[in-house]
């Protein structure tokens, strides 16, 4: 949570870089690929931080609970699923690798059918014990949070994509824009 101000920052920094190049140096067209796309990239990179923010304090809440209760069912996996693809992300950002991007992107998917068993297997925990219905929602948002990420990481990868290859893909347009609007 302390480092959040900190990407904030990074994040307004790399955008006037961008600018700053698009103002002074006249860029080529492969040029406004790049810059385009590294700004597009920034904001979701800043998105994950500010999600991992909200997972912790939501931990905190639960953690401060006075009776505790039993995590669900597979939210250790997706959240290593989801940790595997911001890292190779990273990575494919870094190696300029298409074919790492493209496999985080089709992880998506695997956290996406996490995220719905999830939720109904929170559902029936808050209909079994509905004493403890905060907690399960909380666990309802940290579940949020790690789908949310992992769609970050699959955009990022979308646009190492287009970097490299120089194609944007509609469909991944398409589903950026709805995916944006649930931030």
């Amino acid at each position: 949570m302390k480092n959040d101000d900190r990407i904030d920052k990074m994040e307004t920094e790399i955008e006037e870089d961008c600018i700053n190049i698009v103002v002074k140096e006249s860029p080529i067209a492969s040029d406004w690929r790049k810059i385009a796309s590294y700004m597009r990239m920034t904001s979701d990179m800043e998105r994950i931080a500010d999600n991992c923010s909200d997972i912790a304090i939501y931990i905190r809440k639960i953690a401060d609970y006075k009776e505790e209760i039993e995590e669900p069912k597979g939210l250790d996996e997706m959240f290593g699923i989801m940790r595997g693809m911001v890292r190779d992300t990273f990575e494919s950002f870094q190696q300029g690798d298409v074919v790492l991007a493209s496999s985080v992107i089709d992880e998506d998917d695997v956290v996406d059918q996490y995220f719905e068993k999830m939720n109904k297997e929170i559902g029936e925990l808050m209909k079994q014990h509905p004493e403890h219905i905060q907690q399960y929602i909380d666990y309802i948002l940290i579940n949020k949070y790690i789908e949310r990420m992992a769609d970050h990481s699959a955009n990022i990868a979308s646009w190492v994509k287009f970097v490299v290859r120089g194609e944007l893909d509609l469909k991944f347009t398409d589903r950026y824009s709805k995916e944006s609007q649930k931030d």
